[in-house]
């Protein structure tokens, strides 16, 4: 992975300017599958792969939510074990599939 994705993203961007992008880029740097973090928090819109335009539009003007820019940090961080809240596992599984890395990373239930 390390190898892999800066090749598929030079093949189609010219930069790492867009935070989505550098996030996907700095996790696949930074990847270690046996560390963990705990991810508990408030975001209400669930992005999907249909939704790349809207996201990356609310990313340039700044009117994403709070919470997508702390989702962006973790990910960067490379983090391999997610701590959710039981009633959230759904969520988080919805947003590391729109980050293209629900793959690597492995979800464990937290008792809020």
């Amino acid at each position: 992975m390390s190898d892999l994705t800066p090749k598929i993203i030079s093949l189609r961007l010219d930069s790492l300017e867009n935070r989505y992008i550098h996030a996907i880029y700095d996790f696949s740097q930074n990847y270690a599958p046996n560390d963990n973090v705990v991810v508990d928090l408030e975001i209400a819109n669930i992005y999907h792969g249909a939704d790349i335009r809207i996201f990356n539009r609310k990313l340039s003007n700044g009117t994403l939510e709070k919470g997508y820019y702390q989702i962006m940090k973790i990910i960067s961080s490379g983090k391999g074990i997610w701590q959710v809240p039981k009633q959230d596992i759904r969520k988080y599984e919805e947003i590391l599939e729109f980050f293209t890395i629900k793959d690597y990373v492995e979800i464990e239930e937290i008792n809020k």
